[in-house]
Protein backbone atom coordinates (compact mmCIF):
# COMPACT_ATOMS: atom_id res chain seq x y z
CA UNK A 1 0.00 0.00 0.00
CA UNK A 2 2.66 2.74 0.62
CA UNK A 3 4.72 1.53 -2.43
CA UNK A 4 1.22 2.32 -4.17
CA UNK A 5 1.46 5.61 -2.40
CA UNK A 6 4.99 6.70 -2.77
CA UNK A 7 4.46 5.96 -6.71
CA UNK A 8 1.61 7.83 -6.76
CA UNK A 9 3.08 10.84 -4.72
CA UNK A 10 6.13 10.82 -6.90
CA UNK A 11 3.89 11.03 -10.29
CA UNK A 12 1.88 13.41 -8.74
CA UNK A 13 5.18 15.73 -7.78
CA UNK A 14 6.18 15.89 -11.59
CA UNK A 15 3.19 16.64 -13.21
CA UNK A 16 2.61 19.52 -10.85
CA UNK A 17 6.27 20.75 -11.74
CA UNK A 18 5.66 20.09 -15.45
CA UNK A 19 2.34 22.07 -14.94
CA UNK A 20 3.57 25.03 -12.71
CA UNK A 21 6.04 25.82 -15.32
CA UNK A 22 4.31 25.16 -18.07
CA UNK A 23 6.79 23.17 -19.61
CA UNK A 24 6.17 20.52 -22.70
CA UNK A 25 6.82 16.72 -21.41
CA UNK A 26 7.88 16.29 -25.28
CA UNK A 27 11.34 18.17 -24.46
CA UNK A 28 12.46 15.81 -22.19
CA UNK A 29 11.86 12.88 -24.92
CA UNK A 30 15.11 12.82 -25.65
CA UNK A 31 15.98 9.55 -27.64
CA UNK A 32 20.10 9.51 -27.24
CA UNK A 33 19.64 10.29 -23.55
CA UNK A 34 16.98 7.38 -22.85
CA UNK A 35 19.22 4.80 -24.52
CA UNK A 36 22.48 5.97 -22.92
CA UNK A 37 21.40 6.69 -19.19
CA UNK A 38 18.60 3.73 -19.22
CA UNK A 39 20.53 1.47 -21.80
CA UNK A 40 23.86 1.94 -20.21
CA UNK A 41 22.48 1.53 -16.41
CA UNK A 42 20.74 -1.99 -17.97
CA UNK A 43 24.46 -3.10 -19.76
CA UNK A 44 26.11 -2.29 -16.33
CA UNK A 45 23.76 -4.43 -14.17
CA UNK A 46 24.25 -7.58 -16.34
CA UNK A 47 28.40 -6.81 -16.75
CA UNK A 48 28.70 -6.31 -12.29
CA UNK A 49 26.00 -9.06 -11.61
CA UNK A 50 27.09 -13.01 -11.20
CA UNK A 51 24.70 -15.33 -12.58
CA UNK A 52 24.12 -16.65 -9.37
CA UNK A 53 23.38 -13.11 -7.65
CA UNK A 54 21.13 -12.59 -10.24
CA UNK A 55 18.91 -15.99 -9.15
CA UNK A 56 19.29 -14.64 -5.56
CA UNK A 57 17.33 -11.19 -6.82
CA UNK A 58 14.80 -13.20 -8.63
CA UNK A 59 14.05 -14.90 -5.47
CA UNK A 60 13.88 -11.99 -3.27
CA UNK A 61 11.52 -10.51 -5.89
CA UNK A 62 8.62 -12.73 -5.52
CA UNK A 63 8.14 -10.86 -2.22
CA UNK A 64 7.93 -11.99 1.58
CA UNK A 65 6.44 -15.18 2.45
CA UNK A 66 4.70 -13.93 5.86
CA UNK A 67 1.77 -11.16 6.30
CA UNK A 68 0.29 -8.99 9.23
CA UNK A 69 -0.99 -12.48 10.81
CA UNK A 70 2.19 -14.39 10.87
CA UNK A 71 2.84 -15.55 14.41
CA UNK A 72 -0.78 -17.04 14.38
CA UNK A 73 0.59 -18.77 10.72
CA UNK A 74 3.64 -19.84 12.47
CA UNK A 75 2.35 -21.63 15.20
CA UNK A 76 -0.75 -23.35 13.13
CA UNK A 77 2.22 -24.49 11.02
CA UNK A 78 4.39 -26.01 13.97
CA UNK A 79 1.76 -27.28 15.71
CA UNK A 80 0.75 -29.42 12.61
CA UNK A 81 4.19 -30.53 12.45
CA UNK A 82 4.29 -31.40 16.03
CA UNK A 83 1.39 -33.51 16.57
CA UNK A 84 1.42 -35.14 12.74
CA UNK A 85 4.96 -34.99 11.55
CA UNK A 86 7.16 -34.82 8.66
CA UNK A 87 4.20 -34.78 5.92
CA UNK A 88 2.70 -31.23 7.06
CA UNK A 89 6.50 -29.90 7.27
CA UNK A 90 7.19 -30.92 3.46
CA UNK A 91 3.71 -29.33 2.41
CA UNK A 92 4.53 -25.92 4.06
CA UNK A 93 4.44 -22.02 2.69
CA UNK A 94 7.59 -21.23 5.14
CA UNK A 95 11.18 -21.83 2.81
CA UNK A 96 12.55 -22.70 6.42
CA UNK A 97 9.87 -25.13 7.69
CA UNK A 98 10.08 -27.31 3.96
CA UNK A 99 14.21 -27.38 4.76
CA UNK A 100 13.39 -29.13 8.10
CA UNK A 101 10.87 -31.10 7.07
CA UNK A 102 13.13 -32.78 4.68
CA UNK A 103 15.85 -32.90 7.40
CA UNK A 104 13.54 -35.01 9.26
CA UNK A 105 12.25 -37.07 6.51
CA UNK A 106 16.40 -37.82 5.89
CA UNK A 107 16.50 -39.23 9.46
CA UNK A 108 18.81 -36.58 10.37
CA UNK A 109 20.11 -36.51 14.56
CA UNK A 110 18.37 -34.49 16.81
CA UNK A 111 21.74 -33.04 17.99
CA UNK A 112 22.43 -32.03 14.29
CA UNK A 113 19.21 -30.71 13.45
CA UNK A 114 19.82 -27.05 14.88
CA UNK A 115 23.49 -26.65 13.20
CA UNK A 116 22.00 -27.88 9.68
CA UNK A 117 18.51 -25.25 10.16
CA UNK A 118 20.59 -22.54 11.33
CA UNK A 119 23.43 -22.50 8.23
CA UNK A 120 20.26 -22.73 5.59
CA UNK A 121 18.70 -19.73 7.45
CA UNK A 122 22.00 -17.79 7.09
CA UNK A 123 21.93 -18.53 3.31
CA UNK A 124 19.03 -17.80 2.46
CA UNK A 125 19.23 -14.26 4.82
CA UNK A 126 22.45 -13.45 2.46
CA UNK A 127 20.43 -14.66 -0.51
CA UNK A 128 17.62 -11.72 0.75
CA UNK A 129 20.32 -8.58 1.06
CA UNK A 130 21.67 -9.26 -2.52
CA UNK A 131 18.69 -7.11 -4.02
CA UNK A 132 19.05 -4.10 -1.93
CA UNK A 133 23.25 -3.93 -2.11
CA UNK A 134 22.83 -4.30 -6.06
CA UNK A 135 20.40 -1.72 -6.21
CA UNK A 136 22.55 0.84 -4.09
CA UNK A 137 25.57 -0.35 -6.00
CA UNK A 138 23.49 0.40 -9.41
CA UNK A 139 22.59 3.52 -7.97
CA UNK A 140 25.76 5.10 -8.92
CA UNK A 141 25.71 4.47 -12.66
CA UNK A 142 22.73 6.42 -14.09
CA UNK A 143 24.43 10.03 -12.39
CA UNK A 144 27.61 8.86 -14.15
CA UNK A 145 26.05 8.09 -17.49
CA UNK A 146 23.94 11.43 -17.25
CA UNK A 147 27.20 13.57 -16.67
CA UNK A 148 28.51 11.75 -20.08
CA UNK A 149 25.62 12.64 -21.64
CA UNK A 150 26.38 16.14 -20.70
CA UNK A 151 29.97 16.20 -21.59
CA UNK A 152 29.13 14.32 -24.95
CA UNK A 153 26.39 16.97 -25.68
CA UNK A 154 28.34 19.86 -24.46
CA UNK A 155 31.20 18.49 -27.30
CA UNK A 156 28.39 18.63 -29.87
CA UNK A 157 27.49 21.86 -29.38
CA UNK A 158 30.94 23.77 -29.14
CA UNK A 159 31.37 21.67 -32.36
CA UNK A 160 28.62 23.02 -33.73
CA UNK A 161 29.38 26.73 -32.77
CA UNK A 162 30.34 28.18 -36.10
CA UNK A 163 27.39 26.27 -38.05
CA UNK A 164 23.44 26.90 -38.34
CA UNK A 165 22.44 27.94 -34.87
CA UNK A 166 19.64 25.51 -35.13
CA UNK A 167 21.42 22.73 -34.28
CA UNK A 168 22.51 23.86 -31.31
CA UNK A 169 19.31 23.43 -29.44
CA UNK A 170 19.37 19.48 -29.94
CA UNK A 171 22.87 19.26 -28.22
CA UNK A 172 21.96 21.21 -25.31
CA UNK A 173 18.88 19.27 -25.00
CA UNK A 174 21.02 15.53 -24.81
CA UNK A 175 23.29 17.59 -22.25
CA UNK A 176 20.91 18.55 -19.87
CA UNK A 177 18.32 15.25 -20.11
CA UNK A 178 21.07 12.75 -19.86
CA UNK A 179 21.98 14.73 -16.28
CA UNK A 180 17.60 14.74 -15.65
CA UNK A 181 17.12 10.96 -16.15
CA UNK A 182 20.61 9.66 -14.27
CA UNK A 183 19.10 11.87 -11.08
CA UNK A 184 15.69 10.54 -11.45
CA UNK A 185 16.90 6.59 -11.92
CA UNK A 186 19.33 6.53 -9.11
CA UNK A 187 17.58 8.77 -5.97
CA UNK A 188 13.65 7.91 -7.61
CA UNK A 189 14.03 4.33 -7.98
CA UNK A 190 17.21 2.44 -6.97
CA UNK A 191 17.91 4.00 -3.55
CA UNK A 192 14.04 4.13 -2.27
CA UNK A 193 13.58 0.54 -3.80
CA UNK A 194 16.67 -0.91 -1.78
CA UNK A 195 15.43 0.71 1.54
CA UNK A 196 12.17 -0.58 1.05
CA UNK A 197 14.02 -4.07 0.54
CA UNK A 198 16.24 -3.51 3.42
CA UNK A 199 12.92 -2.76 5.47
CA UNK A 200 11.26 -5.78 4.41
CA UNK A 201 14.01 -7.88 5.12
CA UNK A 202 14.40 -6.49 8.73
CA UNK A 203 10.90 -7.75 9.23
CA UNK A 204 11.23 -10.96 8.00
CA UNK A 205 14.70 -11.76 9.60
CA UNK A 206 12.62 -11.00 13.29
CA UNK A 207 9.71 -13.42 11.92
CA UNK A 208 12.53 -15.76 10.51
CA UNK A 209 13.99 -16.05 13.98
CA UNK A 210 10.73 -16.79 15.76
CA UNK A 211 10.30 -19.54 13.19
CA UNK A 212 13.69 -20.68 14.08
CA UNK A 213 13.10 -21.01 17.16
CA UNK A 214 10.33 -22.64 17.04
CA UNK A 215 11.20 -25.30 15.12
CA UNK A 216 13.82 -26.09 17.62
CA UNK A 217 11.06 -26.73 20.23
CA UNK A 218 9.07 -29.02 17.68
CA UNK A 219 12.65 -30.67 17.04
CA UNK A 220 12.91 -31.14 20.76
CA UNK A 221 9.31 -32.68 21.22
CA UNK A 222 8.46 -29.28 22.68
CA UNK A 223 5.48 -27.27 21.88
CA UNK A 224 6.25 -24.36 20.73
CA UNK A 225 4.86 -21.42 23.01
CA UNK A 226 7.72 -19.36 21.80
CA UNK A 227 5.73 -18.75 18.60
CA UNK A 228 2.44 -18.30 20.27
CA UNK A 229 3.41 -15.28 22.03
CA UNK A 230 4.94 -13.43 19.28
CA UNK A 231 7.37 -11.62 21.42
CA UNK A 232 10.33 -11.42 18.73
CA UNK A 233 7.64 -10.04 16.38
CA UNK A 234 6.36 -7.02 18.22
CA UNK A 235 9.71 -4.76 17.77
Amino acid sequence: MTFLIGVAATVALFVSLFLSGNTSVGVFGNTHAILLVFGGTAAIFFLSTPLHDLRAMLRSLRGTEFSEDDPSVITKELEAVLAEGVEPALRSRFTLVRHAGRLWAEGISPEMFDPRLRLFDEASGRDALVLPSALRSLAKYPPALGMIGTVFGLVDLFGKLGADGSTIGPSLALAMTATFYGLILANFVFLPLADRLVARQCRQAKLQRVLLRGLSLVNAGEPPHLVEDGSDVAA
